[in-house]
């Protein structure tokens, strides 16, 4: 019988209806192996968090900004301070629980966190919260940093700017309007040295050329507008953004060009509270990620293979994480509902206490119109190496093998299959008759929740073609 290679997939991008669409990749990513790797594509369960923080009076993380030696940290409607070991210090509180948005000037030794929340604006420094009251600045609702100066995104598509390095400077005539369309502003951003005021329905890019009292020049624009403002993020030198057509756009120069997938937009368009989509972007071992959110779920993009995968934390629908920031050599993670701050770590295989649950989905295998015979299929796990621990899931990890005739609405016949012992890096799992395939197809599941087997090599079947 004939041994054919079965695709694993690279990227999730479902179909409306099951049947018409590619896999699902759920905690795991296809990394490029080029050429020379023995597989293009092999596939690899996502960072793990370990526990560094407990945020005492806090909840859901909403913000973070690393500095040299610490980070300001909001959790809940608290400001806090947390250094490298975990350390937590209340600074103060925040009125609401609306989005906010940091950044942080050049001042030394004390450098300032200007904090803006719902029209409140504060200023953290030399572990001191102060709130900033001044009539010349209308309430913000956003707020970047840019060649030292604080620039704030108000109402009437306004932005005002600070003094350099001083952030409780403010006049009444140090702004300027965006006027490209008659849109709101829905935040302020930095690309490089450029200001960049991101509307609804406009996008305008801006130059410090020193003038007086607003010090940025508009430039170039474009006709295209954003979704949510909390979805702007900095990655590969540009930013990536929810547009106003309802898909993830990356600025190439003044381009805004679509690296969103059919699936990624339906997602998009079926969040009914468009304000709660929101994003956050980090870089680690050269490659650069974006993960968008939603209460209902969550999708990330690779930028180094432009592929999107799926992320579920243990009983939730969506990942754990609202946002990740570098503080040395750690990646803070905060945790969107509850008090709890993380380290993410390759070599660390759980979030927290909870296991991650890995899963693969592969692409329909079908011969349309023809029926086929699944003798076996054959799956190299890497590497299936168990732990000497009580917790028989991970002294013997296995993985769970099912399948669906109905495009991926349903599944059966689950199978759970060792995938290695102790010292065993190298294992290939294999399933038996597994009987027919419609001449509709057949959907592969593969599922694991074991903290130690972090990814898959490549899948083959002995398949028989029925005439």
């Amino acid at each position: 019988m004939p041994r054919v290679a079965i695709s694993l997939g690279t990227s999730s991008n479902p179909g409306p209806y099951g049947y018409d669409g590619p896999g699902r990749l759920i905690n795991a990513y296809a990394e490029s192996r080029g050429a020379e790797g023995r597989v293009p594509f092999p596939l690899y369960v996502i960072e793990g968090l370990e526990a560094l923080a407990t945020l005492t009076g806090g909840a859901g993380v909403r913000a973070i900004l690393a500095l040299e030696s610490y980070a300001i940290v909001v959790a809940g409607r608290l400001v806090f301070q947390v250094d490298e070991a975990g350390t937590a210090t209340v600074l103060g509180g925040l009125p609401s629980d609306g989005p906010v948005y940091l950044a942080r000037n050049r001042r030394s030794p004390n450098p300032q966190v200007a904090i803006v929340c719902d029209g409140t604006y504060l200023i953290a420094s030399g572990g001191v919260l102060t709130t900033v009251s001044d009539s010349d600045l209308p309430p913000p609702s956003s707020v970047v940093c840019i060649d030292g100066y604080f620039v704030f995104s108000c109402s009437l598509g306004r932005m005002y700017a600070s003094g350099v390095d001083d952030g409780e400077t403010i006049e009444a005539l140090d702004f300027a309007t965006a006027e490209t369309s008659a849109d709101a502003l829905r935040c302020v951003a930095r690309r490089g040295r450029e200001l960049v005021a991101v509307g609804e329905a406009s996008i305008e890019f801006w130059s410090n050329t020193g003038e007086t009292n607003f010090p940025f020049s508009r430039g170039q624009s474009v006709e295209i507008g954003c979704l949510a403002g909390k979805t702007v993020q900095p990655i590969k030198q540009t930013l990536v953004f929810v547009s106003n057509q309802q898909d993830v756009r990356i600025l190439n120069g003044y381009t805004p060009e679509v690296i969103s997938n059919n699936a990624v937009n339906r997602f998009i368009r079926d969040t009914t509270d468009k304000s709660t989509l929101f994003a956050t972007s980090w870089a680690s071992a050269g490659r650069e990620f974006y993960a968008l959110s939603s209460p209902s779920g969550t999708w990330v993009f690779d930028a180094s293979t432009g592929f999107w995968h799926e992320r579920k934390s243990h009983g939730q629908d969506r990942w754990r994480v609202s946002v990740v920031e570098r503080l040395g050599d750690t990646l803070l993670a905060g945790d969107a509902s509850t008090t709890s701050l993380y380290a993410m770590r390759p070599d660390v295989y759980a979030e927290g206490s909870d296991p991650i649950e890995w899963e693969i989905r592969a692409p329909m295998v079908h011969a349309f119109p023809s029926r086929m015979i699944m003798n076996a299929l054959h799956v190299d796990a890497i590497p299936g190496v168990g732990l000497n621990t009580s917790d028989d899931d991970n002294e013997t990890p296995r993985i769970m093998l099912d399948t669906s005739e109905d495009g991926g609405d349903t599944f059966g016949g689950e199978r759970q299959i060792s995938v290695g012992t102790i010292n065993q890096k190298l294992t290939t799992v294999s399933a038996y008759r597994l009987g027919l395939i419609r001449a509709t197809g057949r959907v592969i599941r593969l599922r694991m929740s074991a903290d130690v087997v972090r990814g898959l090599m490549s899948a083959s079947a002995d398949l028989t073609r029925l005439g």
